[in-house]
């Protein structure tokens, strides 16, 4: 098999890992099997543009393995990825709503300064010194419960009513639960297995492959004024649904070439 992940060097390891443990093993095959049958129409005319029979041969190869990988251990851990995935995505919600409600509390100060309302002004001030600093994950359920106690005090409730406060107190109110859940999840997920490093490395190189279609598609569809061409290539599939920062011991993979000029009408060329 030309696809030979066991025979990459570790700084290849490491670069396929850095960019598959950010996508499930299914959004990847869907993506994959669309490229394919891009190249069942396209294949001739991407070549020429920097992406050959080979390439398609190492995506239709590592395709079959990921299939054939999909039970068992390797699926538990395709599971895995998803449910962090998900507990990342409510944990990074929470803590938008969280700096939401620490900038409506800010904005209270003004008003509550010019009313004399002293009341007012301790109750921010409190809640705000025990949320200035988020130094752990862990904290997030019980600062998102100070923030929410603090905007629905009385004291504070004819301010923060026209000001997004109500709305955010019942987003925190609901948050709660489940970023306990969601840091549950985290903590008690099982280590991360070999088995299932290779599935996120094979799930990076499936993911490379399926960027450079796209960019050779781009390309012909310039040359030959086809649009389809490229259309035939688009990522749908590998839209993730939110943009997380690289784990801080994972390099982030290098960005890709700056894009050239496109000629006016022309098919935008690959990124």
């Amino acid at each position: 098999m030309a696809l030979d992940i066991d025979g990459m060097s570790p700084e290849a390891h490491a670069y396929y890992l850095a960019i598959g443990e950010r996508y499930t093993t299914p959004d990847v095959l869907a993506q994959v099997d669309m490229s394919l049958a891009g190249l069942v129409l396209y294949g001739a005319l991407l070549a020429p543009c920097g992406f050959g029979a080979e390439d398609g041969q190492d995506m239709l190869e590592g395709r079959e393995v990921a299939r054939a990988e999909e039970s068992g251990g390797a699926q538990t851990a395709t599971d895995h990825k998803a449910t962090t995935l998900n507990a990342a995505d409510v944990i990074d919600t929470a803590k938008q709503r969280r700096q939401d409600a620490i900038t409506i509390l800010k904005g209270t100060k003004r008003v509550s300064r010019q009313r004399g309302n002293k009341n007012a002004m301790a109750l921010v001030t409190s809640a705000l010194s025990k949320t200035s600093a988020l130094t752990d994950d862990s904290a997030l359920p019980t600062q998102l419960s100070v923030l929410q106690v603090a905007l629905e005090d009385p004291a504070l409730a004819a301010v923060v009513a026209g000001r997004g406060g109500p709305e955010c107190a019942t987003d925190l109110a609901t948050l709660q639960p489940a970023v306990r859940a969601a840091l549950s999840d985290r903590t008690s997920a099982p280590a991360i297995t070999a088995a299932a490093q290779r599935r996120d490395i094979l799930d990076g190189i499936l993911v490379t492959l399926a960027r450079q279609a796209r960019a050779a598609a781009r390309r012909a569809a310039r040359k030959h004024g086809q649009p389809a061409i490229a259309a035939a290539f688009e990522l749908i599939h590998l839209e993730p649904r939110r943009r997380k920062a690289p784990s801080a011991d994972v390099p982030e993979p290098p960005a890709p070439p700056a894009a050239e000029p496109a000629a006016p009408g022309t098919v935008p060329a690959a990124e």
